[in-house]
């Protein structure tokens, strides 16, 4: 059965990470009673004033650390399939507010031993305090594309622990767990910012191409890859001397990219071009391409079974890839602009977020089938899975929300999704009258008759 959990807010969140060590989801358990067979979700939510980025294409990564400015939990009896999740005194909204990054209650902290103890040793003692109950739980980031930030939250408590101030416009996330750092790209300031995990600063901005917008690691190497989307090329960074070692051409619109260490190779999606470069894990240069469909968003790989799956936003599709043979092997029709992408824990599940419904596609892999849609927060971008307990976080750029789910279907449904596709994919456009936002003449589909060209219905790229 799949059972949402409560979402966490991201200003115009973007990429997410986990980060857990230790433990399952507690406040899922303290809150997971009367939970029906299917669904069962929680949002987490900005404070009041400030969105966790704003509406744009957001990208989540569960790591040690994800950030949001309050935490509730949406009502969603209305919905089939899923049932509110209450606190203990029996109401369904529970509101915590942040200013500047910092939890607005108190925290638990020894007594001063002393009349002198200064200020300082006081705020030491509250540091200490908060690194011991981020040990025991694990993080979640938000990349907030609005805010320029990154928004860390707690997993267990569901509550942003900080607002950590990036470069312009951060949309790709990764995580290495090993150096403690979260690399972000930011599109607008052309670098790579990483982020100190322990003290969430910011401790260095590596330069990079022109609008990096997609990122990835391949910590075996230690080497974390970024697409940049306007300069149509792979920066490779060395995420332990943080320095650029390598840069690789690729194609149209780089972006969403991802390692496969059993083939010592790392796949960059080509937005622009329906395409995918295929990179050289230890040399770092281009070593062929693999054809897609249209505007290819987010590439997710099971290195084991050597597949890769491809949410190709403006077809609606989710291509499958033989890593072997290089080429599509199969397509799973899914619902309007897939633009998110993660696996499950046992690669027996694909999870697709649809940016055009506000729902997220569960799909089994043996069959090839959507087995059932999630109802998340508006625009979902992308989302990330915490191994250990199932739970699935998406990031929803429309409402800056982070949704949480469970997912605990064991087998097929009896009724299945039907094709949420939109009836004109596939087809001629029909005939159109649209003002130029530029000079306001009507402009109609008369006059770019053979001519290639694209609508853009995503509130941001």
């Amino acid at each position: 059965m799949l059972e949402d959990l409560p979402s966490a807010p991201s200003r115009g969140s973007r990429g997410c990470a986990l980060d857990r060590e230790t433990g399952p989801l507690a406040a899922l358990r303290s809150r997971g009673a009367n939970l029906l067979p299917r669904f069962a979700r929680e949002t987490i939510r900005a404070a009041t004033g400030a969105r966790l980025g704003g509406p744009v294409l957001p990208q989540l990564h569960l790591l040690q650390q994800p950030a949001v400015d309050r935490h509730q939990i949406r009502d969603q009896s209305d919905e089939e399939g899923l049932e509110p999740h209450h606190d203990q005194d029996g109401g369904q909204d529970e509101r915590l507010d942040f200013a500047a990054g910092i939890l607005a209650e108190e925290v638990e902290a020894e007594e001063p031993d002393s009349q002198s103890e200064t200020r300082g040793d006081e705020e030491a003692r509250v540091r200490k305090t908060r690194e011991r109950r981020r040990e025991q739980s694990g993080d979640g980031y938000v990349a907030c594309a609005r805010s320029n930030t990154v928004a860390v939250f707690d997993l267990d408590s569901r509550e942003v622990i900080a607002q950590v101030p990036v470069g312009k416009e951060p949309i790709g996330l990764v995580h290495d767990r090993r150096s403690g750092r979260v690399f972000t790209t930011d599109a607008r300031s052309d670098v790579a910012s990483v982020v100190d995990t322990r003290t969430l600063e910011v401790i260095k901005q590596i330069p990079v191409r022109h609008y990096p917008a997609g990122a990835g690691l391949y910590a075996e190497r230690r080497k974390a890859y970024v697409g940049n989307t306007a300069d149509s090329s792979v920066s490779v960074i060395d995420v332990d001397t943080l320095e650029v070692i390598a840069t690789v051409p690729a194609k149209l619109a780089a972006g969403s990219i991802a390692a496969d260490p059993l083939r010592d190779r790392v796949y960059c999606v080509n937005f622009g071009d329906a395409s995918i470069t295929v990179i050289d894990g230890a040399a770092d240069r281009n070593v062929g391409e693999i054809k897609v469909d249209y505007a290819p968003c987010k590439i997710a790989i099971d290195a084991p079974r050597g597949v890769a799956y491809v949410a190709n936003s403006l077809v609606s599709t989710v291509a499958v890839v033989d890593l072997e043979r290089q080429e599509v092997v199969n397509t799973v029709p899914v619902e309007r602009a897939p633009v998110g992408m993660a696996l499950g824990p046992r690669g027996d599940r694909i999870y697709a977020a649809n940016r055009g419904t506000g729902r997220v596609s569960v799909i089994d892999r043996e069959t090839g089938r959507e087995w059932a849609r999630v109802a998340v927060g508006k625009a979902p971008g992308d989302l990330t899975v915490d191994a250990t307990t199932n739970t699935v976080y998406v990031s929803d750029a429309g409402t800056s929300t982070v949704s949480v789910f469970q997912d605990r279907l064991r087998e097929k449904p009896d009724e299945l999704p039907k094709d949420g596709r939109h009836p004109l994919v596939g087809h001629p456009l029909p005939p159109f009258r649209l003002p130029d936002m530029v000079d306001g003449r009507e402009r109609t589909s008369a006059e770019w008759r053979g001519k290639k060209y694209i609508l853009n219905f995503f509130a941001s790229w």
